[in-house]
């Protein structure tokens, strides 16, 4: 039997399904969230991320130097398991939304030199593509194009 004492849960599956709320496709994270919006749930003592919780209660423990990822690039908060994935770090890092803050462009991998665009994309610390182009646009798409092909389904979204 669970019980609940002073806002808090003695089952963390009571407290998830109390704080999750279907939104769409979306099962939201209605709780606390740390800087970036990912849900943080008390398991075991410590605090865990929500969708890592959700995962591992559907498909078991998380291996070793795994991420759970969010394929779809919803909300930080959705802990929807048909929208998760397991990743390296390395893929996880390549599946981000937009380019970094520091990009002058607005578009991810593509850069001002020389009065060109130039797209560089590197995998696992090597360049695997450097080219330069006439107009913005055509670097955009190659920019694209390059991702997918280098990075597949963990290629992120420009």
């Amino acid at each position: 039997m669970t019980t609940f004492k002073r806002g808090r849960f003695s089952d963390p599956r009571d407290s998830f399904a109390a704080r999750t709320k279907n939104i769409g496709d979306c099962l939201i994270w209605t709780g606390s969230t740390n800087d970036s919006g990912y849900g943080r749930i008390w398991v075991r003592g410590r605090m865990e991320s929500a969708h890592r919780f959700a995962w591992e209660q559907v498909h078991g423990p998380i291996p070793d130097g795994l991420h759970v990822d969010h394929k779809e690039h919803c909300d930080p908060a959705c802990c929807n398991v048909e929208h998760l994935r397991l990743a390296t770090p390395s893929q996880n890092a390549s599946n981000r939304l937009g380019p970094q803050s520091n990009n002058r462009t607005g578009i991810r991998n593509v850069s001002r030199h020389k009065n060109r665009w130039r797209v560089q994309i590197y995998k696992d610390g090597k360049r695997r593509f450097n080219k330069s182009f006439d107009s913005l646009a055509d670097a955009a798409e190659a920019a694209e194009e390059e991702r997918n092909r280098i990075f597949g389904s963990f290629a992120g979204q420009l």
